[in-house]
């Protein structure tokens, strides 16, 4: 018995030997998923962004589910590559022809046009991966360390000739398109940090469940997918995609593994870093969507998205509409609505209770940001959704604007649901109305569904939509106060209002709000953001003064973090910025650099405007391209026109300019009437100016 036990369990010992071999082909690196600590952040505007040596670092978690787009995501989608526009672009049938569809095509497009910046795998010169992934592949904003791509592993940050962690080809490097020179094989969207062993193991299988195929995880199966369709559209890698030959087992697999890993902040976090290097974004971590809308599958329902099929501007954390960031600004109680007009801005809060409706869209419903009353007056932080009113559809109706295109809408008769859409029509006019003995406000959507009035739900927290017999509570609506034009970031509706050119830029502080426009010419610069630069809106000028709507951009002045410079805010954490040196750009960024740190200088005979980028990037002159009709920054030799610098000054009742600029809240010391006169239509009228930090009291 002992003599044929012997080479029994030899024989067993070399099975064991063998399978162990195999499984680390075929088998998951991490059976659990990873969990590190979350950032806790829940909207975009909550973001930290750390900058180091010039690159944004992954602020994210790994685990921790993205729910919302940040800024730089939703920057990079405009014009005619919003959501709402490619989703309608006609992908394929299957993966035999939506390579040959338009939206492959414009989806492509995108990514390619802004992909600026060129990475490196083996080089030994050039902007190379491995000195890049301590700000790529981080968690939290710590360059100190980095997170291992498919274990989690914490391991030191700066590269170490490959002891700590090597580079992972997500798509083989037998498999990418050519050589190095090509990029596709060091393009640092895929060319990720990993264990030396988890490397080897890989090698250069393809991903699935099945045998024959590595099983990445599920902590990262999701990312891998992603990253996979990337490479596939991006690169035009499409003859590589499937099977063993391939990088993935199969359509349904990287689909099931898009839905069951979602984007966690630490993919979100990523996808902003490698973008702060390249230029381009990875499109399928912002909007799943796209991986089934391109191959003719129908989105399913329950889908997890940082975006929840919505357009930047009405994704959760998606910033408020029309209200810059206006932490500590006031509203007034509303007591008669017949005082609202089309371009008001305003604030929906619970009657009885220290909540106001916020800017985080839930799947359903709205959730609710804590403000402060004191009276009649609202005090209100950037977490609470400013609103712009704009004329409805139906008879005496407004639209509530919540983001550029964006309105809040009746969405059910059978479910409690407020939602966004991007059209104005009977479900997202509403009727506003209140009630004189009570002062409670009613909401009511004038569309097709029955659960059409807006209340709170105190128990849950959330602003959502009943029907007529609701036991849910009152709400109010506050209006707010006028502030230097009552527009901060240029997003309300101020169709009318008036601007007065600059013509000493030493006239120019912290604080102003300006509109940038042609010297010579009828156009200003407008909200809509293009890819690479800012388009032109029409406006009026008549001697010093400029008539402009909603649609022009206005932009704060900040500090720059050059001495002698301005930012100039675009939006909330939005800042214009010159991002090159080899093309002609404007683009956005999320925080105050030295290429969105402007001097400014005026010709006091001409009026012409200097406005110079203080950064590095030689392409830093801000110019009007009237043939191109657009503004975008050139080089010093540059034949493009100049520009004119408009203040907007606080407008009175009948809405132009005071022949004397209002001090600023921040400088208002005391209460007291003054009185205007408008130097346009010669009107006379008298405010009371409440104390420091306030809105007027009447």
């Amino acid at each position: 018995m002992k003599k044929c036990f012997r080479p029994l369990l030899s024989l067993v010992l070399v099975v064991c030997m063998v399978l162990s071999l195999f499984s680390g082909v075929i088998a998951a690196p991490s059976a659990t998923k990873i969990y590190t600590t979350p950032s806790g952040y829940t909207s975009a505007s909550q973001v930290n962004y750390k900058t180091v040596n010039g690159y944004i670092t992954n602020w994210g978690a790994r685990g921790e589910d993205c729910g919302f787009l940040t800024t730089y995501a939703q920057n990079f989608y405009t014009g005619s590559y919003t959501y709402s526009t490619l989703s309608k672009v006609s992908g394929g049938t299957s993966t035999s022809n939506a390579p040959n569809s338009a939206l492959y095509s414009s989806l492509q497009t995108l990514m390619v046009s802004n992909h600026t910046t060129f990475t490196k795998y083996g080089s030994s010169s050039g902007l190379l991966c491995k000195n890049l992934y301590q700000y790529t592949d981080c968690m939290l904003g710590d360059p100190t360390y980095v997170s291992t791509l498919y274990r989690g592993l914490k391991v030191g940050g700066p590269w170490d000739s490959g002891v700590s962690y090597n580079q992972e080809h997500i798509w083989p490097q037998s498999k990418c398109l050519g050589t190095e020179s090509t990029s596709d094989i060091g393009d640092i969207m895929q060319l990720r940090p990993a264990n030396p062993s988890e490397n080897s193991s890989r090698g250069n299988t393809a991903y699935g469940e099945s045998s024959s195929y590595y099983d990445p995880g599920v902590s990262v199966r999701g990312d891998c997918a992603r990253t996979l369709l990337y490479m596939y559209v991006r690169w035009g890698n499409t003859v590589n995609m499937w099977g063993t030959d391939g990088v993935i087992e199969s359509l349904d697999i990287l689909l099931e593994w898009i839905k069951e890993d979602p984007v966690d902040t630490w993919e979100m976090g990523h996808n902003d870093a490698v973008q702060s290097i390249t230029g381009t974004r990875n499109v399928f971590v912002d909007y799943p969507e796209y991986a089934y809308l391109l191959f003719g599958r129908s989105v399913p329902s329950d889908l997890t998205t940082p975006s929840n099929g919505g357009d930047p501007n009405s994704n959760p954390g998606g910033g408020s509409s029309g209200g810059g960031d206006v932490t500590g600004n006031t509203a007034t109680l509303v007591t008669d609505a017949t005082i609202l007009k089309t371009g008001d801005q305003i604030i929906i809060a619970a009657m009885d209770y220290d909540t106001a409706l916020g800017i985080t869209q839930n799947t359903n419903n709205r959730a609710a940001a804590t403000i402060t009353k004191s009276g009649s007056t609202l005090i209100y932080g950037s977490d609470v959704q400013v609103i712009t009113l704009e004329t409805g559809s139906v008879s005496g109706t407004f639209a509530l604007q919540v983001g550029s295109g964006q309105y809040l809408a009746a969405a059910s008769s059978s479910g409690n649901y407020l939602k966004t859409k991007t059209a104005i029509d009977g479900n997202s006019s509403w009727t506003l109305g209140v009630d004189a003995t009570t002062g409670a406000s009613f909401i009511t959507a004038n569309g097709t569904y029955t659960r059409n009035l807006m209340r709170y739900n105190a128990s849950s927290s959330l602003f959502s939509c009943y029907n007529a017999s609701n036991t849910q509570m009152d709400i109010a609506i506050y209006r707010v106060g006028s502030s230097s034009g009552g527009n901060s970031g240029g997003s309300g509706s101020v169709s009318g209002s008036i601007a007065t050119m600059v013509t000493s830029a030493a006239s120019l502080k912290a604080g102003d709000q300006i509109i940038i426009a042609g010297l010579d010419y009828d156009y200003a610069l407008s909200t809509t953001q293009n890819t690479s630069n800012r388009a032109q809106v029409a406006i009026t000028k008549s001697g010093s003064a400029l008539i402009y709507g909603g649609d022009v951009q206005i932009l704060t002045l900040e500090t720059g973090s050059v001495s002698g410079t301005f930012a100039l805010q675009a939006g909330s954490g939005k800042y214009l910025y010159a991002p090159s040196s080899s093309a002609n750009q404007l683009k956005t960024t999320s925080s105050i650099v030295d290429n969105g740190s402007w001097y400014i200088s005026i010709n006091g005979s001409t009026g012409a405007a200097s406005v110079e980028a203080a950064g590095s990037t030689t392409r830093n002159i801000l110019r009007y391209n009237a043939s191109s009709g657009l503004f975008s920054c050139y080089a010093a030799n540059n034949t493009q026109k100049d520009l004119a610098i408009y203040r907007i000054e606080a407008s009175g009742s009948c809405g132009h300019s005071y022949t004397s600029r209002v001090s600023t809240y921040a400088t208002c010391t005391t209460t007291g009437v003054r009185t205007y006169t408008c130097t346009l239509c010669g009107d006379s009228y008298t405010e009371t100016i409440a104390a420091k930090g306030h809105s007027y009291t009447s």
